[in-house]
């Protein structure tokens, strides 16, 4: 079953950018957004429910870890939206050029996004660690 579950996360994955200027990529999108939430939250809850009865992790690092995972499903999605104002900024790079507005618009929006990435690459080692040395 995670086989096929991870299969068709890739292909919705894959979907989104080949859908490109289509209707269907919105609700792809949002499919995606909805996925991940939902993923986060069932690896935030199992994570957290293993701290109380060893079920479904009986390690206190690997709990922590699910619950790791689950923040980077947040994380996915906070990048998304972060990035969101910047897409019209930089049609309009493209189609009228360079602007002290456009230029701050897609500027800031970078530096909020690297914030949120900085954050998903804390998440990750703090992970790697747990598994590394298996604290508790």
């Amino acid at each position: 079953a995670s086989w096929i579950v991870a299969l068709a996360w890739i292909v919705l994955i894959w979907s989104i950018p080949l859908s490109e200027g289509k209707a269907r990529q919105k609700t792809l999108m949002l499919g995606q957004t909805v996925w991940l939430a939902l993923m986060g939250a069932a690896w935030i809850a199992a994570g957290v429910l293993s701290f109380g009865d060893g079920e479904p992790f009986a390690t206190g690092w690997l709990a922590a870890k699910a619950i790791g995972f689950g923040v980077i499903c947040y994380l996915a999605i906070l990048i998304d939206v972060v990035f969101k104002p910047a897409v019209p900024a930089f049609i309009e790079l493209a189609t009228k050029g360079s602007s002290d507005p456009v230029e701050a618009v897609i500027s800031g929006t970078i530096n909020r996004v690297l914030a949120v990435v900085l954050t998903l690459y804390a998440v990750l080692a703090l992970m790697a660690f747990l598994g590394t040395v298996k604290p508790f």
